[in-house]
């Protein structure tokens, strides 16, 4: 065989040309192939109204897969149909209720004038007869025959009154019959009404939860969890600012207390430096002793009343820093220009006296130490009056302040409460919308 002819031949299945065994090469992807006549555009025309209904029932078959959809939206319209049909339940039973209420006072009433007119008939009989078989002094009646015949008219109508009032009854009492029955229906009605509302509600929901959410639907549902977390945090917020301002009002009263503690005290100490100048000035030695003891009484009234508003400013001072101390620091991160001048109180320092040590001045040096005793008394209730006025503006002040801070966080609680409320509705505009497209896949 010649070269050229074994060029020809060729060669075995399985083999090389040189007679070897195939080996086949690794398996590699080989790269697609196309055909350039299939890439040419086409001269077929397509009808744009059969590719959306081709594209309606992909949609469809894609949402056929969710159990029980078509159904519950199908239960969904016929339940809305039913609460429909049902109309205003509620309204038809109040006024079943009401025509129900009336009716029993009617059937009241008549049995009230019945129970009156049976009482009476004995009564009418008793007098006919007493004056129809007159005993002693029946005999003196004048016209006894017509009175006798008169009360027996007015038996028979006690008698016609009765069998009128007894139909009136029997005719309320079916009237009321009718009533109830109705009220029985309506009130029926209703309750199927709100059970229809309620399975029409789980149902939308139902529908709803099975599509996954908008993104306009998780944005908005993302705007009222963060109103709810701030309405959450003003709300504590305003809890405490309420018990800051409690004490600060309570610090307030406790100021005007001890400035009418102050007050009492320098009319007392006038009415003890009268006295003394009196008791100096009067010869009569049993007058002087009793002024003189008028003296000690107001001295030791004034005294004690000093004491006591030292007392009730100290207490109100630290009522005072309490209630700042308390003052949430969050709050005043929230507005720091409104809660720049809440600052610690200072603590008011007033004057006490000594009873022992007015009475030691008494004794020493009589009536000239008694009036310079007055007279010193007389500076230390000028001098607290002043503090106490001071401390008064100053919890005024701070009061005022805490007011704003609990007026401002209320505001702030109402404006996203009412955002709250907006953003429901848009959920279920939105919602509704969710719904809408599944009830048009089905």
């Amino acid at each position: 065989m010649t070269d050229a002819m074994r060029t020809a031949v060729p060669p075995a299945q399985g083999r090389t040309s040189s007679g070897y065994p195939r080996v086949p090469p690794p398996a590699v992807d080989a790269p697609p192939v196309y055909n350039l006549d299939e890439l040419q555009p086409s001269n077929q025309v397509y009808d744009l109204d059969e590719l959306q209904n081709t594209g309606r029932r992909m949609l469809r078959a894609a949402t056929s897969t969710m159990p029980g959809m078509a159904e519950q939206i199908y239960r969904y319209d016929d339940l809305g149909r039913l609460i429909a049909s049902l109309g205003n339940a509620s309204a038809e039973r109040q006024r079943c209720e009401a025509a129900v209420s009336a009716t029993q006072q009617q059937i009241a009433y008549a049995d009230a004038e019945l129970r009156k007119n049976r009482q009476n008939q004995p009564y009418m009989e008793k007098r006919i007869d007493r004056n129809e078989h007159p005993h002693f002094l029946h005999y003196f009646v004048i016209n006894r025959e017509q009175k006798v015949q008169r009360l027996k008219g007015e038996l028979e109508q006690l008698h016609s009154t009765e069998q009128n009032l007894v139909m009136q009854e029997q005719n309320l009492d079916g009237r009321l019959a009718n009533e109830q029955a109705a009220l029985a229906q309506a009130s029926m009605r209703e309750q199927q009404c709100a059970a229809a509302q309620a399975e029409r509600a789980s149902l939308f929901d139902a529908v709803v939860a099975s599509q996954p959410p908008t993104a306009k639907l998780v944005n908005l549902q993302q705007q009222v969890g963060a109103a709810q977390q701030q309405v959450q945090l003003n709300s504590t917020l305003l809890q405490q600012v309420g018990v800051s301002l409690q004490r600060a009002q309570v610090a307030v009263q406790l100021f005007q207390q001890a400035h009418h503690c102050l007050r009492q005290a320098s009319t007392m100490n006038n009415m003890a430096t009268g006295t003394a100048f009196f008791e100096a000035f009067d010869g009569n030695y049993r007058d002087r002793e009793m002024m003189h003891m008028a003296e000690m009484g107001e001295q030791m009234q004034r005294d004690s009343l000093l004491n006591q508003a030292r007392s009730l400013a100290m207490q109100a001072g630290n009522e005072l820093q309490s209630a700042i101390d308390c003052f949430p620091a969050q709050a005043r991160s929230l507005n720091p220009q409104l809660t720049a001048n809440l600052f610690s109180a200072a603590q008011p320092f007033l004057q006490g006296a000594s009873f022992g040590g007015t009475m030691m001045v008494d004794w020493v040096f009589g009536n000239t130490g008694a009036f310079f005793n007055d007279m010193h008394a007389s500076g230390k209730i000028n001098h607290n009056l002043n503090v106490i006025a001071q401390c008064q503006n100053a919890a005024a002040a701070q009061t005022g302040i805490i007011e704003a801070v609990a007026q401002y966080l209320q505001t702030n609680v109402q404006f996203v409460s009412q955002q709250i409320a907006n953003l429901g509705g848009q959920i279920q505009a939105e919602r509704s919308v969710m719904f809408d497209m599944a009830r048009q896949l089905t």
